[in-house]
């Protein structure tokens, strides 16, 4: 597995490489229901918009992960020089579910927290996400608020913080 972070001088082929695959995870029939708030599927149009609007000094991050020349996951992350990190979200492909794709991005997330000086990270997970939760809560996040009625038919989001 090899880590990289998508920047605002990536060459257009990185960038649309990463659009697809963003397209792919994030709109998988799995993965769409905890990733969207609305469950309506992302749009080409809108991941266009904020892949090709990275500036220098952006307050999104994104990080992907590629095995064999294919993206195997996908880590999005808001960095506010106030509030601090806090995971928007984490896809992983399908195929490539259970393999420590998951447990890699987060290292690397700690990774960039602790370099940066924060002594947290947030994420916030629909209560339906299993998987995401107990993934969490075995890499030491703790739940601090819950939030009702945050997706289309009205599920909870938990907020989490390490």
């Amino acid at each position: 597995m090899n880590m990289k972070e998508l920047k605002h001088k990536s060459p257009i082929e990185t960038k649309t490489k990463f659009i697809e695959a963003y397209l792919h995870i994030w709109n998988g029939k799995k993965n769409l229901p905890f990733l969207s708030l609305t469950g309506i599927a992302f749009s080409r149009t809108q991941v266009e918009a904020w892949v090709l609007s990275l500036e220098e000094i952006s307050p999104i991050q994104y990080l992907y992960v590629e095995e064999m020349d294919q993206i195997i996951g996908v880590a999005v992350l808001s960095i506010n020089p106030l509030s601090g990190i806090e995971i928007l979200g984490l896809g992983i492909d399908e195929d490539s579910k259970r393999k420590g794709v998951a447990t890699y991005l987060l290292n690397e997330i700690t990774d960039i927290s602790r370099n940066r000086g924060f002594k947290s990270i947030d994420a916030k997970v629909f209560t339906g996400n299993k998987p995401m939760l107990l993934f969490l809560l075995k890499n030491d996040f703790v739940i601090v608020d819950l939030e009702h009625g945050q997706r289309y038919d009205g599920m909870a989001i938990v907020r989490l913080k390490r």
